[in-house]
Formats: structure tokens, sequence, C-alpha cells
């Protein structure tokens, strides 16, 4: 019987993507990205050329942040006129692909140039996008990660026919393999394979491998318990010094109280975006230049001073020493999502709470912007908090 399979870029990439016109303009850019929580936006023409691509980053620099907008807010009307074929990387520059193209051409591409997304192309007209979301979740798929079974870690020798003995006492068992990878490294000249097989009775099977002489390094049932349930020992806190936020930071200290952790409290400064410049060569680089001096002149120290006040305040309310749990006070500037994920990363948190409808960087973009991408691009336990629909018995005015 013939089978009928097309390639993996036919049979699983991102067709039909969400697109824009290369005449739109960057309000329009900027509100499917955030609306649609994604990260990568192919521009095409009519007849659905591929023209160019417009990502997150691009939004980013393109416009000034919110915070400066309410100081130059001449720059709105200029964004108004901005249209995306202006900031978008042209197709020139881009590295794509074909529809046709093998997985691991893709994959190494992306890993050589250091870009997230590759849009895939039939002639001149796009058939979809692949992106390192799409990667990992073909990596999860080849590892077998979501298959209920048992790793076994083998040592091999690195010569050939040694993986034959393996599978004849799998054979042996009636064990169906799920997935079979081998790194192209050695380990003291053997070679290592992680193995998932279709059963969690392993100890008939690792007994007659270690009898074969084979080195039976780990075992791993899966999911385990270890990883459906992680263990939360230290957590981000993003606040905006709102009042909202401020209420999601009574989750944060219920969290830590019930798990022994410890709390890191951030918040970010959002910079000035580079200066923009729009038909007719009109630039606002100085007013932006303004506005970033301003910014650089907080004293971030103030800021810190003020969210350790803001901890001693909401110790006072909810009668728990909730200050001893606060490990560190972080004000970077940045932007809101990089710097969550740099800090969630850089100082081991295991798990993110954030609060939401603030006067800060959670106002507009928070839902859209900020919540979409941190939900997108990180693994870890996301917190999101709401303020409550009725009265609490929290003075507010006091924290």
């Amino acid at each position: 019987m013939k089978i009928h399979y097309k390639g993996f870029m036919r049979e699983r990439i991102r067709k039909n993507p969400v697109t824009i016109n290369p005449n739109a303009s960057f309000f329009e850019a900027q509100s499917l990205i955030q609306g649609k929580g994604i990260r990568h936006l192919p521009v095409v023409d009519e007849n659905n050329r591929l023209l160019g691509i417009v990502t997150e980053s691009d939004i980013r620099k393109a416009g000034p942040s919110d915070v400066d907008m309410l100081r130059v807010r001449e720059a709105v009307s200029l964004l108004n006129n901005l249209k995306v074929s202006a900031f978008m990387t042209p197709k020139e520059k881009l590295i794509t692909i074909g529809p046709d193209t093998i997985i691991e051409e893709a994959v190494q591409l992306m890993h050589d140039h250091k870009i997230g997304c590759l849009p895939v192309v039939e002639g001149d007209k796009l058939y979809g996008i692949f992106t390192e979301t799409d990667a990992l979740d073909l990596l999860v798929d080849v590892f077998g990660s979501k298959e209920k079974g048992t790793r076994l870690t083998v040592a091999l020798e690195d010569k050939p026919g040694m993986m034959l003995g393996v599978f004849e006492i799998f054979t042996k068992h009636n064990v169906s393999v799920t997935s079979m990878v081998s790194p192209s490294f050695t380990v003291e000249g053997m070679r290592i394979a992680a193995i998932r097989i279709r059963t969690e009775e392993y100890e008939p099977i690792v007994k007659d491998l270690e009898k074969a002489a084979y080195k039976v390094l780990s075992i791993g049932k899966w999911p385990s318990r270890e990883y459906l349930i992680p263990q939360i020992k230290k957590i981000l806190y993003a606040t905006d010094l709102s009042k909202n936020s401020a209420y999601a930071f009574f989750y944060a200290v219920d969290m830590a109280k019930s798990h022994n952790a410890s709390i890191v409290i951030l918040h970010s400064i959002e910079p000035v975006g580079r200066h923009i410049y729009v038909e007719g060569g009109t630039d606002i680089e100085e007013t932006l230049k303004k506005a970033k001096k301003q910014q650089q002149d907080m004293d971030t120290e103030e800021i810190k001073k003020r969210l350790q006040e803001f901890c001693n305040r909401t110790e006072t309310q909810i009668g728990f020493p909730c200050v001893e749990l606060v490990s560190k006070i972080l004000v970077p500037l940045g932007h809101p999502v990089e710097e969550i994920l740099n800090a969630a990363d850089d100082e081991g948190c295991d798990a993110i709470v954030l609060g939401t409808h603030g006067k800060g960087f959670l106002t507009q973009t928070f839902l859209g912007s900020v919540a979409g991408s941190v939900l997108q691009r990180t693994r870890k336990p996301v917190f999101i908090i709401p303020l409550p629909s009725e009265k609490t018995n929290i003075n507010w005015d006091k924290v």
C-alpha cells in the first residue's frame, strides 16, 4: 500500500498565518501582533506575495514606549502615517525555505543564523511560516515526551550493530519503542542513547540489558510526578507600582508561604524607542532624546525604596512578616517582557506572578503584549491576577 506522505513541512507547518499589507499603519501591525499573541507577522501584497516580515521586536524599536507617548504626543500622528513598509525587514534580507525543505535543514538555518522564524515560500507566494516554537514542538514530539512510558539512558560502544541487541531485548518483552535519540558526542568512548519504551514495567527489561553487558545509566518514568508538579522555591513578582499589581503581591506572598519560597520583586523602566522617520523626512529624534534623558535621570534607588516601603505596608495589612520573604528587588531599564523573562531565568525563579489593569506598563498592553508574550515564551508557570470583583478586607489606600 502506498503511503501518501508529503514531507514534514507540507504536513505540519503553520499554513495561512496572520499577515499584513505593506500599506497598513504602525498601529495596525502593533494591534495584530499584540491581539493575536504572535511574534512574527509576514507582509504580503494582494496576491499573497511575500514582501517582508515584521516582528515583535520591530514594533518595540519603531515606536516610543507607552510612558513616553504621554510626553511626546506628537509621535502619535507620525506613527499613524508610518507604513509597515517603512520598518519591516524586506524579503531580500530574509532567509526563506520552501515547503519541500527537510526539517533538519530548516532547524540548522535557524541555529546558524540565530533567527526565530523562517517564512516558507512556494514560488514568490507565502506558503506558511516555521518558527522556533514549531521547532520546539518537533523536539517534544521526537523525544516522545507526551507519551507515557519509561525513559532508559543506555551507554553503547561506538561501533556498528550495537543497537541490534537492545532492540532484540525489547522484542523479547513485546515492548514498542516510542523514540530513540543519540547525540553525536561520546562519553569515555561510549555513545549515549535516550530510549523511550511504551511500558512502565521496566525492571525485567533493565535486568536483561545489564545481563547482556549494556550499561543502563538512568531510568525515568514519563510523565513523572516531578515534571507534572514542579517545586516552587522562588517567585518572580512583577509590578507597575499600581494598586492593582499590589493586590497580586498578596497572592505571591501566600504562594511563598505555602511553598516555603522566596520572592524577587521586579519593576521595569521601559526605554524610549529609536528615532522614527516617516515619508516627507520628518524626524522626531530630538523629541525622543529629551524624553530618554528624563528617563535615564530617574533615580532607581528611590524606586527600590518605594518598593521596600510597599512591602512594609503590606506586612502591616496582612499581619504576616512578608518582608523577610523578599530576597531581592530589581529595577532594570528595559522592555517589561524581556526583563521579566530575563529575571525569571537569571534569578532561577520557578513561577511568575503578575497583576492586570494597572496604570503603568500593565495597562493597555498587558493583556495583549506583556502577558501574551510572557505566556508564549516562558516554560515557567505564570499566575495572572485580576482585580477582585468584590470588596476585600484590605485597605488599599494604606498599601
